[in-house]
């Protein structure tokens, strides 16, 4: 019977932990950076500030959810409507 120390996966002594561990860092780090990055453009965004307020707090309860819906709907819709010349 294999009994997981505190050290979790990496105490099993398989060849998939190290690349398990491996993944979800990457995965955690690029989470992180999508979700940074959502709140940095809605932050600098030029919308009202009632619409930035709406979207930090979307962002911060539904992180992945949001910072997608920020850079496929929210960045164009925040810059307002674009004239043509």
């Amino acid at each position: 019977m294999t009994v997981i120390a505190a050290g979790g996966f990496a105490n099993l002594g398989e060849p998939w932990a190290s690349l398990l561990i491996g993944l979800l860092a990457i995965v955690g780090i690029v989470y992180t950076a999508l979700v940074v990055a959502a709140v940095a453009g809605v932050v600098k965004a030029p919308a009202a500030t009632r619409t930035r307020v709406a979207w930090i707090a979307f962002i911060f309860f539904f992180p992945l959810l949001a910072a997608i819906l920020w850079f496929a709907v929210g960045r164009s819709r925040a810059a307002g409507p674009q004239t043509q010349s």
